[in-house]
């Protein structure tokens, strides 16, 4: 049975009755029944990140606790512990669990045992889970989302209730859907006839959006192939459970279903889940990316995992008061206050810096005719205008390329051993290349698919510049003759002049003909530069008092029926850092594209610029408090009752440790 206003009854007599009972059994016969000890003390702490531990200390004047060997004792490594508390006539286990520490010192035992939550540091699991689908919507048109807010990223519109694309909550229409894997494809026409090269676009699947990786003027954009996921059918109470219960005989921690207080938190998965590995590894990955007081713990008077949305109850409905508290801190510092939030993380498909509109390709060369091809270098005579998108339209089937070239070109002596100018890229500014990449083009000549004679394979050099006349070498990666259709890569430090404005390329001839005495040319199949692999999300507060200026988020999350936003205006909290921003970095790579990302910050700060009370109290002993409850607390400092949401407990028969968060207190500065 739990505690109730009897137990807080009895804890304001002056002469209370409260006490403590440890017992210990094993899985072995002769011992597996519970078994009391006399204890000289013990510790049991109780924290928001961490399974609980108990810590105590034995009196082994027989010096029997240390015999390991014996099946009839029950001090040993994997035993079972239990302590409970009575305060008058009722009683509550404190904590159930298991040794993993025992510490023999002289005539002294010492004895450290966590509860069952510390299995998922121990145990594996295996969980693929999906939620279900809608099906397979038709080609359909996409729409800049957020008018340009949130850079070249395109939705569907909401067309109406019943919409698939969108959410059929209480408030349909209010939030995109997210996509699930599959065989997405973007067109440029509504008959589903000229389709966009997949390296012009990146499907965001979580957001249910599409970043467009090219120029968008006089462009529109149709989706085919989308199926969305149904939210409320996969919960991540439900992704949770299934880690959980794994069988023990396949390594897992085997929870039965009575052993689960898992109900739905309303938080559904938006997509398919695959995990294998340790359960710690994906409760921290689930932890890290959900709202922070999605919370799971092992409740050990009801002997159940727990998982639940904690929050803190509203003054006069707070689970208990404190009782005969002795003293009070609520420490200040700026640690958590910050005023500007900057999110970077690694772009899923960054932009190639030729398919830049600032970015400029001029042709190079002394003589010869370019034309475009397909396939293996086949193609029609055609103008440098014409043919030079080629090289950076994801297309590797693709390529422009120059015949009829000068019998020799700096300072070369035939065809073969002369390195011929072919373009110059000029991209507007001084950037820094963080990755190259580039595609040979195909060849129809055996010999040199084969890699007969190193000549008869196409030549690449790159050159970097900043002021367009003294150009040097940019990688040795990316300087020598390569197979046909062969990719070449170079980044971080193969990267040997990474700041430039100026690409000049150079390219060997090779024989791309049927014969070997075929004209031969020179030419790419794609080449790629990037700048900014990185995204970059800066949120600010605003100092001025007026006009109230706001940042909106992605989405409706509170389901009102209206997209979220926050109010950025805190002239007070600009004045205290006298103009200047205290910034918080967060880095995101791996785990958020750039549209969430936007939201992740909005989060982060609006939570900084909030002025929380970090209130440590310590009292008599008070067994009552458990993780998570609200309990009201007497503030000295301001001479009135305020409350907090226990975030940590350090019990001991002599006395108790409670700290927590006020996540009521006002914001700073607004």
């Amino acid at each position: 049975m739990g505690f109730t206003s009897a137990a807080t009854a009895e804890l304001a007599r002056y002469s209370k009755s409260v006490g403590y009972k440890l017992e210990l059994c094993t899985n072995a016969a002769a011992s597996s029944s519970w078994l009391e000890y006399a204890f000289e003390d013990f510790t049991l702490t109780c924290d928001a990140s961490a399974p609980a531990v108990l810590t105590v200390r034995l009196c082994n004047d027989d010096l029997d606790f240390s015999n390991e060997g014996s099946s009839a004792n029950r001090t040993q490594l994997l035993a079972n512990v239990r302590l409970t508390a009575s305060i008058g006539g009722e009683s509550e286990v404190l904590f159930s669990g298991r040794v993993f520490r025992v510490e023999p010192k002289d005539y002294g035992f010492l004895l450290t045992a966590q509860d069952w939550l510390a299995l998922s540091n121990d145990c594996e699991c295996e969980v693929s889970l999906a939620p279900d689908e809608t099906n397979e919507l038709p080609l359909r048109q996409l729409v800049l989302v957020g008018g340009g807010a949130f850079g070249s990223t395109y939705g569907f519109s909401y067309s109406g209730p019943g919409d698939p694309a969108f959410n059929q909550d209480t408030n349909p229409g209010t939030r995109r859907r997210s996509w699930m894997p599959g065989d997405i494809r973007l067109y440029y026409d509504a008959a589903g006839t000229e389709e966009v090269p997949p390296r012009h676009y990146r499907a965001n699947l979580t957001s249910g959006t599409v970043s467009i990786l090219e120029d968008t003027a006089g462009l529109g954009y149709y989706a085919a192939g989308v199926r969305c996921a149904i939210e409320g059918t996969l919960d991540w109470a439900e992704v949770i459970s299934a880690a959980l219960s794994h069988p023990k005989a396949d390594g897992g921690i085997g929870a039965a279903a009575g052993e689960l207080d898992l109900p739905d938190t309303g938080l559904s998965v938006a997509g398919p889940v695959y995990y294998r590995g340790r359960v710690s590894g994906l409760l921290k990955a689930i932890f890290r990316r959900q709202q922070q007081n999605l919370r799971l713990w092992y409740d050990s008077a009801a002997g159940r995992y727990k998982l639940r949305l904690v929050e803190q109850r509203a003054a006069g409905q707070e689970h208990w008061e404190l009782m005969h508290a002795q003293s009070v801190a609520q420490p200040r510092d700026i640690r958590e206050l910050y005023s500007r939030v900057v999110v970077t993380g690694l772009s899923e498909r960054p932009l190639n810096a030729l398919a830049l509109p600032g970015t400029t390709l001029s042709d190079n060369t002394s003589q010869g005719d370019w034309f475009a091809w397909d396939g293996l270098n086949v193609g029609d005579d055609d103008t440098f205008a014409n043919v030079s998108p080629l090289i950076f339209d994801g297309d590797v089937n693709r390529g422009a390329s120059v015949h009829n070239l000068a019998e020799s070109e700096n300072g070369g002596t035939d065809k073969y051993d002369s390195w011929y100018d072919y373009a110059i890229a000029d991209f507007g500014e001084v950037v820094r290349v963080s990755r190259l990449r580039l595609t040979t083009p195909g060849s129809r000549n055996y010999n040199a698919a084969a890699g007969h004679q190193g000549l008869f394979w196409p030549g690449v050099r790159l050159y970097g510049s900043e002021d367009g006349s003294d150009y040097r070498l940019v990688s040795a990666m990316l300087a020598g003759r390569f197979p046909p259709g062969e990719l070449i890569e170079a980044t971080g430090r193969e990267i040997l002049l990474p700041r430039l404005r100026y690409l000049k390329i150079q390219l060997g001839a090779y024989k791309h003909g049927f014969e070997n005495q075929d004209d031969p040319s020179i030419g790419i199949a794609e080449l790629e530069v990037y700048t900014t692999e990185e995204y970059r999300v800066v949120k600010q507060i605003d100092p001025a008092a007026a006009p109230q200026t706001a940042y909106s988020y992605t989405a409706d999350y509170d389901g009102d029926g209206a997209v979220d936003s926050w109010v950025r205006n805190h002239p007070g909290l600009a004045e205290r850092l006298s103009g200047r921003h205290r910034t918080l970095y967060d880095d995101q790579a791996g785990n958020l594209n750039e549209f969430l990302a936007h939201d992740r910050a909005i989060d982060l700060l609006s939570e900084s610029v909030r002025l929380f009370q970090q209130v440590v109290y310590r009292a008599v002993c008070d067994p009552r408090v458990r993780l998570y409850d609200t309990v009201a607390v007497n503030d000295e400092l301001n001479g009135d009752v305020g409350s907090i949401l226990v975030e940590r407990i350090e019990l001991r028969p002599s006395g108790t440790v409670i700290s927590g968060t006020n996540y009521l207190a006002g914001g700073l500065g607004q």
